[in-house]
């Protein structure tokens, strides 16, 4: 993809001081159309552009002509260059626009520190011997099933070019290679530099059967990395890796939508008891207390271990929970901008279904030691994305969002598709789609302001903000840990969730809820 959406793997790049780059993967597609190609800018009728499902005559995107000043945005990453094209040896045409791309980038590619792996039609085969030597030193995918056999076990010959294991989905790949004499042939020889790939799991049955089946390998046991290559939503991805191993270490307590109150503690979930028969609308942990807010009764109550304690509180139209300057007390805001109580940090108005639909619209204002910041408390409301049962807490100098009934933006089909690209994509509301949105607190009312339905605030190309969107559950609580609960699906179908957005692991009888920690960075 372009680089408005880029921003998703640069939250934290090794330049800055971040962790390395994970490895990305760039679709130089070939296309002759003369009109098409002069409007990317191209003197000919042939042309580069990067999308990986056949590209729209009519759309516009992304070419190798801007290719060297996009790395330059990746410092010491891996990046795949995969081509779509017929094999270059036998287009004079496709090769020498292969050829440009890849001179162009060279001089960009040792500053920076990147590495490139070829892939696609740009690999050597067995019939494009004119591609055996070409484009040294850097590497290529194997791919099993696809690329010659004894390229596995041998560097003999062009046979050297091929260093990076590129395994196809799913499981009965790895237990293929598990089966190779030796297992997983010369690939565990270069893994430190070149980890294990496995494309593209897209749901979270498979990628827990991949785990599952890699871990009992050999290659698991030598400790070797196994990396997905996805087109999906990373945060999606991280969710679906780690959530059923995200352990919380000290206790907590949690209250579902519909007032029930769960407690977690040393890695288990505790007996769930009743704690209103109204809907709770808010929650947020203060000190030892948990406060809600009741949208039933218009009651702001405090409990400490399931049990209601010390205050019971009759006000309408809470639009924000927060907890006070000092230990155990809460403050909170109204629809009106009313603010009571000594606040440091966040406080949102939201109103749902302004318009058609289920579009969230909201203002927001910062206090600091009880002091007014940042927004008006009385600021026009204005659209923050689509979805309902919005929810927000303040971690440190974030804020994280959760909504259900969302919609992936960032998904397999959306992302492959040749058209709208992503970042242009209007969002609907989807049923069961699960959103979060990571943004720092000095950014979230100027965000919020020139928010708009094209590109409105909780949204991947938000550029100053951290996205995610997938298909896992409902009704989403975010806590000041960075830790959100949710409610897994009871069941898992074409009308429960949206196979497109990935779907997850049905709920277990009497699961309750799951525990996913939202990364700092990707």
């Amino acid at each position: 993809r372009g680089p408005r959406a880029w921003h998703q793997v640069l939250q934290a790049p090794a330049a800055q001081g971040g962790p390395p780059q994970q490895p990305s993967k760039i679709d130089p597609h070939y296309m002759h159309d003369k009109d098409f190609c002069h409007r990317h800018g191209f003197t000919t009728a042939d042309c580069l552009v990067f999308n990986h499902d056949t590209p729209d005559l009519q759309e516009t995107y992304n070419t190798s002509l801007q290719l060297a000043a996009g790395l330059k945005l990746l410092p010491n990453s891996v990046i795949a260059l995969c081509g779509k094209s017929a094999d270059p040896c036998l287009s004079p045409s496709v090769l020498e626009l292969f050829d440009n791309m890849l001179n162009s980038i060279k001089d960009t590619v040792a500053a920076n520190n990147i590495t490139i792996i070829l892939d696609g039609s740009l690999a050597p085969g067995a019939t494009s011997r004119c591609l055996w030597d070409k484009w040294l030193p850097w590497s290529s995918t194997w791919i099993n099933g696809e690329d010659v056999q004894g390229a596995a076990t041998s560097n003999n010959g062009y046979f050297n070019r091929f260093q990076v294991l590129n395994m196809k989905c799913c499981s009965g790949s790895i237990t293929a290679m598990q089966n190779m004499d030796p297992p997983f042939g010369k690939f565990p020889n270069v893994s430190k530099q070149f980890p294990f790939q496995l494309w593209e799991p897209i749901d979270e049955p498979t990628m827990r059967d991949v785990k599952s089946t890699y871990a009992a390998s050999d290659a698991a046991k030598q400790g070797i990395e196994l990396l997905y290559a996805i087109n999906q939503d990373p945060v999606q991805m991280l969710n679906y890796v780690y959530s059923e191993t995200s352990q919380m270490q000290e206790a907590t307590t949690v209250i579902s939508a519909d007032g029930t109150v769960f407690t977690y503690a040393n890695g288990h979930w505790g007996d769930a008891t009743a704690a209103t028969s109204h809907t709770i609308v808010m929650i947020q942990t203060c000190g030892t207390y948990v406060v809600t807010y009741d949208n039933a009764t218009g009651t702001i109550q405090q409990l400490s271990g399931g049990n209601t304690v010390s205050l019971s509180v009759k006000v309408d139209n809470v639009v924000a929970l927060q907890c006070g300057v000092q230990s155990d007390v809460f403050v909170y805001a109204t629809a009106d901008g009313k603010v009571v109580g000594s606040v440091s940090g966040l406080m949102m108005q939201v109103a749902s279904t302004v318009q058609s639909g289920y579009y969230l619209y909201g203002s927001a204002f910062v206090f600091s030691n009880g002091t007014h910041v940042l927004g008006a408390a009385n600021n026009a409301l204005n659209v923050l994305g689509v979805g309902s049962d919005l929810r927000a807490t303040l971690h440190k100098q974030d804020v994280v969002f959760t909504v259900t009934n969302g919609y992936c933006y960032n998904c397999e089909v959306f992302n492959k598709r040749p058209t709208p690209r992503m970042c242009d994509q209007v969002p609907t509301p989807q049923v069961n789609v699960m959103t979060i949105t990571k943004i720092m607190a000095a950014d979230l009312v100027t965000s919020i302001a020139r928010s708009s339905l094209a590109m409105p605030m909780m949204h991947s190309c938000n550029t100053v903000a951290l996205h995610g969107s997938f298909g896992v559950g409902r009704l989403p609580v975010p806590t000041a840990t960075l830790r959100v609960y949710y409610l897994p699906l009871e069941t898992v179908s074409s009308s429960t969730c949206p196979s497109e957005c990935g779907c997850p692991v049905p709920a277990a009888a009497g699961e309750g809820y799951r525990v996913f920690t939202l990364p700092s960075t990707i």
